[in-house]
């Protein structure tokens, strides 16, 4: 067991180095999780077979599963690896937004040393972590088609650095939102729920799905992180739909209406559905819908940057790409037991779903800026 001295101490250098840098700050706590991981004792992890019914949905990962916990122990498994653990944390390459839309690479590398075994109360794993975070480089995006980063510079755009780890820009989204040249303020606040829910749903969901309620508290949990899939669904392509209408009030108000009935019908679908594949399937009426404001995007009847059509297409692209990748278990079907701790299907789906989200970012932020440029004709 570690001292309290060597933890306040902890505590204390976090505070200092995050009044030096709020980057930094995120760096200090990475470490601080890591420096608990290599002196937490974590219980014995189970094997599949050994795993609660309702947490046995994925043969092919065989180890890893943690047991049945209370909250505390739940929380307490934020610090020891366990076959979920890439699901709640992000991996080791974090990616830093600025306000101008650049990108920096933090490479944080860390030297694992892994024991596992069987004992006669399940398996067990013991792991020993020595971490290391390199600032690698800043790199800048290509400008857009059509737009001058001088004119960028000027309006504030560009060169006021705010380094945002990726699964924490989901959380500090709003620095990231120009609120000042946005007219139509509640798209960026529904917007920013969109972004927001799957990922709190997710990381609560993975969190505790080894609770002591067992399969009620699990199975209320699932609909937890289904229901925020539904909301990036709905909630983020109602920017879009406005957009592409801009210019016909009517049809536009018809539009959002006719897609929340949609949305209200899939959401209830989704959560009832009884496995992955049906759960997908809810969400195509929603993909179609979507679709077609696409279409009239590219044969050039709706509205809308000409730098956010290609974003929403990446969007869609990935979250399909993934859904279709957790659903057929690759590629821990072909070697089961091989990705019980990383790169499993579901953790790939996390990675696409999250690229996801910052293509629909950067797709909305093209658009509610247009939005405040445009003017539609008179007649």
């Amino acid at each position: 067991m570690v001292s309290h001295k060597v933890v306040v101490a902890i505590i204390l250098l976090n505070v200092y180095i995050g009044v030096q840098s709020v980057f930094y700050l995120f760096g200090g706590v990475l470490v601080t999780g890591l420096f608990a991981m290599a002196f937490l004792n974590a219980p014995r992890l189970l094997d599949w077979a050994n795993s609660p019914p309702h947490l046995q949905f994925n043969k092919y990962v065989l180890t890893g599963y943690r047991p049945i916990s209370s909250v505390q122990d739940c929380v307490r498994s934020l610090f020891y690896l366990h076959n979920e653990l890439g699901n709640i944390y992000s991996h080791e390459e974090v990616v830093c937004v600025d306000s101008g839309g650049g990108l920096c690479s933090v490479q944080s590398s860390v030297e694992l040393r892994m024991t596992v075994g069987k004992g006669k109360g399940g398996w067990f794993s013991g792991l020993e972590i020595t971490p290391k975070i390199d600032v690698l480089e800043e790199m800048e995006l290509p400008v857009s088609p059509g737009r001058d980063r001088s004119t960028d510079i000027e309006k504030g755009r560009v060169g006021r650095k705010k380094r945002i780890p990726l699964l924490c820009f989901l959380v500090l989204l709003p620095l990231n939102i120009p609120w000042s040249q946005i007219s139509v303020t509640w798209l960026g606040v529904v917007h920013f729920l969109a972004c927001l829910s799957p990922q709190l749903g997710s990381v609560v969901y993975h969190l505790f799905m080894n609770h002591e309620g067992g399969e009620p508290v699990y199975h209320t949990l699932l609909k937890l992180d289904v229901c925020g899939i539904c909301m990036i669904n709905t909630l983020g392509a109602l920017p879009i739909v406005y957009t592409t209408l801009l210019c016909y009030p009517f049809i536009r108000s018809v539009a959002l209406l006719v897609y929340i009935l949609l949305s209200s019908h899939a959401i209830y679908c989704a959560v009832t559905a009884r496995s992955s594949v049906r759960r997908l399937r809810s969400f195509a009426w929603q993909a179609l819908f979507r679709f077609s404001f696409f279409l009239l995007r590219w044969v050039g009847l709706g509205g809308g940057s000409p730098t956010s059509l290609r974003h929403f297409l990446m969007m869609d692209a990935l979250a399909v790409l993934g859904g279709v990748i957790n659903i057929t278990r690759i590629p821990e079907r072909f070697r089961p037991g091989l990705f019980d701790y990383w790169c499993n299907s579901h953790q790939i789906m996390h990675v696409l779903v999250v690229g996801s989200i910052l293509y629909l970012h950067w797709g909305v932020l093209d658009d509610l800026l247009w939005i405040n440029s445009y003017n539609c004709p008179s007649d």
